[in-house]
């Protein structure tokens, strides 16, 4: 995905990004364009919601405020003001006001996260009547298995509008997702999913001699090796594969288990916990990010057994701390991010004896952990927001250049049809 850059342009390219919502994981990426000299960013919300307000997270369960600046740094307008009394969307009168800004606003490309909104569709739409290139970053793959027929409809209804738009690729599962559904090699980008490495990093650095005392803290003893789930507690996230593994481990040596997260599935959890006497099972609950990498820290290994999983970004968070990763094959970051037996394990989704067995070849082998987890450093480091802003900068230039050419091209067909 190289791509045809242009020539430099002559001034900065007015990127105007819309997504639903604040997005912690996105800031740091915003931030990074909004320093780039070839770029002048606008970030359009459709809400702000999670913003400085405690709102029930229907993933976790609970009351969630975020502790990560998310607004920092960078230009950005509300479309609509959360009121978590009436938290559905308006319908219409944001459609329309979504409509009217994509009309009216002066911008050179549309940049959309996710296609599946009302809004966005319009969005991408009023910037096809004007004839502005769109870049759109989505997270699907095609990991999860639909029948023939819906397949076939999804590619009928999706073909048309992906082929006249370019593609943000997160990574090779995504990438193959584009390819499937029309939009051609010479429309794609590379603008690769990734967390604030450098932040990550030097928390590591920090925590690395306190481990033994954090481990003490979550209720751990720090004698044994840690295997950690950090996700939300659904049926997506299948935490019950990976408890009915370790329980099979735990049978045959010592190690703990360390749940962070919460949400609905949690009452079982702890229910099989104390129904089937698995012992050093441990429950942190919601850890904030200014909380999370205490977990990071303690752990040994780092487990995402998700049914369902786009891509992944704990997986991105753990490899910063130098840990053994394991996914189920339906993570979607494992395809980039996960060499088995170079840094970690994939196992087929659902499947507890496999699990089990690779997990227990990395409890009982520290030397292992190590490599494993030393491999998972190097790989994520070249995974970082400079190589996501890189591709997005490179993208909108490209884009911006067809565009002009394509305008010199209408306006020399139109004189010679004037004549």
């Amino acid at each position: 995905m190289t791509g045809n850059y242009g020539t430099v342009l002559s001034r900065r390219v007015r990127l105007l990004h819309l997504v639903s919502h604040p997005i912690f994981y996105f800031a740091p990426i915003y931030r990074s364009l909004a320093s780039h000299s070839d770029v002048d960013l606008l970030v359009l919300f459709l809400s702000d919601m999670h913003v400085g307000r405690k709102e029930m997270h229907p993933g976790f369960g609970r009351p969630v405020r975020w502790d990560a600046p998310v607004l920092d740094g960078y230009a950005y307008r509300v479309l609509r003001r959360f009121d978590a009394a009436n938290p559905g969307l308006p319908g219409s009168r944001l459609i329309w006001n979504v409509f009217r800004t994509m009309m009216s606003e002066t911008y050179d490309v549309l940049w959309v996260h996710g296609y599946t909104l009302m809004e966005s569709l319009v969005a991408i739409l009023a910037a096809r009547l004007r004839n502005i290139p769109v870049l759109l970053r989505e997270e699907a793959t095609l990991l999860n298995r639909r029948s023939h027929i819906r397949r076939a409809i999804k590619r009928a209804t999706l073909a048309p509008l992906l082929g006249q738009i370019y593609g943000l690729c997160i990574g090779s599962n995504n990438q193959q997702f584009y390819r499937h559904y029309g939009i051609s090699e010479q429309r794609l980008f590379w603008a690769p999913y990734t967390v604030d490495n450098e932040s990550f990093q030097l928390e590591a650095a920090d925590l690395s001699a306190r481990k033994s005392i954090l481990k003490t803290s979550f209720g751990i003893d720090p004698r044994v090796p840690v295997v950690l789930f950090c996700a939300r507690f659904v049926p997506q996230k299948d935490p019950f594969t990976l408890l009915r593994a370790f329980a099979m481990v735990r049978r045959e040596t010592l190690c703990s288990l360390l749940f962070v997260g919460d949400g609905p599935l949690r009452s079982a959890l702890e229910l099989m916990v104390s129904s089937d006497g698995i012992p050093d099972v441990h429950f942190a609950g919601f850890l904030n990010r200014s909380e999370i990498s205490q977990a990071y820290a303690v752990a040994d290994i780092f487990v995402l057994p998700s049914a369902t999983e786009p891509w992944g970004l704990v997986v991105n968070e753990a490899m910063n701390f130098s840990l053994p990763i394991i996914v189920s094959d339906r993570v979607g970051s494992a395809a980039d991010l996960v060499t088995p037996g170079v840094n970690g394990y994939v196992f087929p989704v659902g499947n507890v004896s496999v699990l089990a067995r690779q997990l227990h070849n990395l409890v009982e082998n520290s030397v292992a952990r190590s490599a494993l987890g030393a491999a998972s450093k190097t790989i994520i480091d070249g995974w970082n927001i400079d190589s996501t802003t890189t591709g997005i900068v490179q993208a909108v230039k490209t884009v911006t250049h067809n565009s002009m050419q394509g305008d010199r091209k209408r306006r020399r067909m139109s004189a010679k049809w004037s004549i």
